[in-house]
């Protein structure tokens, strides 16, 4: 726990800067990631194996249930309620991934063409790189936890569907207005 606390309270530039210098910016969005999502889920994960019925624990052990079978059937319907931490751990690892690309400046990364659009003031690829950033966190997201949950697959794949299709005609007319990519994407987004 106490190496969790240093973690959770060190600043993500900090450790941007110092893997940078240690590991390159190669790896640099990975572990940042990691870093920054791993306390979460370790927290989580220790919360909902705390959270285990000891009945049903006692039961397995008095009927001899393998450990494939405890984790299964006892342990990970335990941790079906902190999977909430799974969400918003997705969500910061592609946030911290991203900036620390930008920072690091990793070769051909998400993080580097977006910080080119801001350089070079170009708005529409700025929100073109944004959306794509947020369209692929979405996806990880939802494909991550369609993974871990067994139910609702024909749900989540009309949703994805949708939602890239929304998106690719997005940025269709935010191409066809050109450097009125702003008021397009404005007129889109809420119309």
């Amino acid at each position: 726990a106490p190496v969790m606390a240093v973690l959770t309270s060190v600043p993500v530039a900090s450790f941007v800067v110092l893997l940078l210098i240690w590991f390159g910016a190669g790896k640099l969005s990975f572990l940042i990631s990691y870093l920054i999502v791993f306390p979460n889920v370790y927290v989580n994960t220790v919360a909902g194996l705390k959270g285990t019925d000891g009945k049903l624990l006692e039961m397995a052990r008095v009927f001899g249930m393998s450990r494939g079978r405890k984790i299964f059937y006892i342990y990970r319907p335990a941790l079906m309620p902190h999977l909430g931490s799974l969400k918003i751990s997705l969500g910061m690892s592609w946030k911290s991934g991203v900036a620390a690309e930008i920072i690091g400046l990793a070769e051909l990364s998400l993080g580097e063409r977006l910080y080119m659009a801001k350089i070079y003031l170009d708005t529409a690829g700025l929100f073109a790189w944004t959306v794509t950033i947020v369209l692929v966190s979405f996806l990880f997201e939802k494909a991550v936890l369609w993974k871990t949950c067994t139910n609702g697959s024909s749900e989540l794949m009309t949703s994805i569907s949708s939602s890239i299709v929304n998106i690719l005609y997005n940025f269709q007319l935010m191409r066809l207005a050109g450097e009125d990519g702003i008021a397009a994407y404005g007129v889109i987004m809420y119309a």
